[in-house]
């Protein structure tokens, strides 16, 4: 909504007291004459005959230069939107009394339907000096703040407008948005108490509370909420979920699980719904902080009531390991002896000591259970031996895993990259070539393959096709675009070359590789003061590199 929109919203206020308005500029017209050409145009006002009404003023004015004919001359031109004629004569009532309040408001909003913004907000700074406590002048004040991102004065304000005045839901709703930027949550969930004085019942203001509660952490007072919303809206299912939630944020699993059951229809959750609860809170760990500790009540809770199930234990290990804790070996040995020969669970905590850099105790226990027919211990554990530097013998599981799922492109992709690396370069593309057979369209695939050739400078032409093709796809993607940067500048074309890896840069700048690539690429512009810096930069992110630390020995 435009400012004038706002204005014109408050003006009906200021026309609802017309005829009060009408007996008050009475009095300030004593001459016979001028007061029944007035009363005649008052008259044609009420009818909403404007431009009749302006003629019997005019003839007014003819008799009387009263700053209250001004006025209405002025109010009548801006009903028929001619706001630079009502301007004029709002003008020449202050000319007269220069002090009113109201003409000043009147002039205030004239100048912001003429689009005069900052001369309005002067001029309505001016009106609250002269009478602070003008509600219309201080609303439209803090709309002019907030159009010009003074949040901070504009709160002043509606703060002032609330105490004074009491709740009006726009003034409320206004504080409460800035409050929310600003992340003053406190204030927050005292505004929504206040839009519950005027509306108790309304659910929408008891969602936002509750909500608040949960964003600083109270969960016992969301919960009072939602139990309050539930008692009121006992078919609504998403308040039902949302108290589920609750009640496992508020370490009362067991009570999650039998209020679950009843929004399922059920007397009773089974083991397999249980455990699915929990993995949604477990997969919610990466973007959602609380996550951590809801998961870890579920799957204590169930741990107690299936002390013989390894599927806890597993997801508590899991869970040790995302808060950098110590106790997960233990767990897991807990879950192996509870799953006994079910490889599952050994798969699933190989996998997790992948993530977390165990290589050794990974494989180790891949070991216990191994079967040449299992592509995902085959695939794991050639990962393991990948990254403690065993690579042919990495090679040897990955073929292993590729006989049982030969269509897999994500293996496919990673014996690429594995070959290429041993610099088994015919191996390398047959890999990739095979994976782009089976999806020619393969972002990952397309990237990872032309970088491997233009690092090589190998069949250049071929990798800009891919890295194109790639980009299309993602053009966001950081390491895309550092590809495409990369085949430019094996190409020779440097200028190409740092505009992709600027933009690059632009999307991750944390990347060592990519800040040496625009050192190369500044290197072989001749720009040595610039590659400097580049070099500089991407040592910063990787101190150890001694090409790094030898190219900028070589600028000297």
């Amino acid at each position: 909504m435009s400012l004038i929109r706002y204005i014109f919203f408050l003006t009906v206020i200021t026309l609802s007291v017309t005829a009060i308005a009408f007996s008050q500029k009475e009095k300030e017209i004593p001459e016979p004459k001028a007061l029944d050409y007035f009363i005649e145009g008052k008259t044609y006002d009420l009818k909403n005959d404007y431009a009749t009404a302006i003629e019997f003023y005019l003839k007014a004015l003819n008799y009387e230069k009263s700053p209250g004919i001004f006025f209405s001359i002025s109010q009548a031109y801006t009903k028929l939107n001619r706001y630079s004629d009502a301007l004029n004569y709002i003008n020449q009532a202050l000319i007269i009394s220069p002090s009113d309040e109201e003409y000043l408001l009147h002039k205030g909003q004239l100048l912001l339907a003429l689009g005069n913004t900052n001369e309005a907000m002067q001029l309505f700074e001016k009106i609250i000096q002269i009478h602070p406590d003008n509600i219309q002048t201080l609303y439209n004040l803090a709309r002019i703040y907030e159009e010009q991102k003074k949040s901070a004065d504009a709160l002043l304000l509606y703060e002032k407008i609330i105490d004074e005045f009491g709740f009006e839901q726009e003034v409320l709703r206004r504080a409460y948005d800035i409050y929310f930027s600003f992340k003053e949550y406190d204030k927050c969930i005292e505004i929504v108490g206040y839009f519950l004085k005027l509306d108790p019942y309304n659910k929408d203001f008891w969602l936002r509370l509750g909500g608040l509660y949960q964003i600083t952490g109270d969960y016992a007072k969301s919960l009072e909420v939602y139990k309050e919303l539930f008692r009121l809206n006992p078919e609504d299912k998403s308040i039902q979920q949302e108290l589920v939630k609750l009640y496992f944020y508020e370490n009362n699993p067991g009570k999650g699980f039998s209020e679950f059951a009843k929004i399922s229809g059920k007397d009773t959750l089974t083991y397999e719904e249980k455990l699915q609860i929990g993995e949604i809170y477990y997969n919610l760990i990466a973007s959602e902080k609380e996550a951590v500790r809801v998961a870890k009540n579920i799957f204590e809770e169930i741990k107690n009531s299936y002390p013989d199930k390894w599927h806890s234990y597993f997801y508590l290990g899991a869970i040790d390991i995302s808060e950098n804790g110590n106790t997960y070996i233990e767990k897991f040995e807990k879950a192996m002896a509870y799953a006994d020969t079910n490889k599952e669970a050994y798969v699933q905590i190989a996998y997790s000591l992948f993530n977390k850099g165990d290589y050794e105790k990974s494989m180790s226990v891949i070991d216990r259970v191994y079967s040449i027919s299992d592509y995902r211990m085959n695939y794991i554990y050639g990962l393991c031996l990948q990254r403690t530097g065993k690579l042919d013998e990495a090679a040897d599981y990955y073929n292993r895993a590729l006989k049982i799922a030969p269509e897999d492109i994500s293996l496919l992709s990673t014996l690429g990259l594995l070959y290429n690396t041993m610099k088994k370069y015919d191996k390398s593309d047959e890999a990739y070539e095979k994976a782009l057979k089976i999806d020619p369209e393969n972002a990952l695939v397309l990237n990872n393959y032309a970088y491997n050739l233009s690092v090589r400078g190998a069949n250049l032409v071929k990798a800009l096709d891919m890295i194109r093709k790639a980009v299309q796809k993602e053009p966001k993607n950081a390491n895309f675009l550092d590809t495409m940067g990369w085949v430019y500048y094996m190409l020779g074309e440097y200028d190409l070359a740092e505009k992709y890896i600027l933009e690059s840069i632009a999307l991750n700048a944390s990347s060592s590789v990519v800040q040496e690539h625009l050192g190369d690429i500044y290197k072989a512009m001749k720009q040595t003061e610039k590659a400097r810096i580049q070099y500089k930069k991407a040592l910063e992110l990787n101190p150890s590199s001694e090409s790094i630390k030898q190219k900028l020995e070589n600028l000297k």
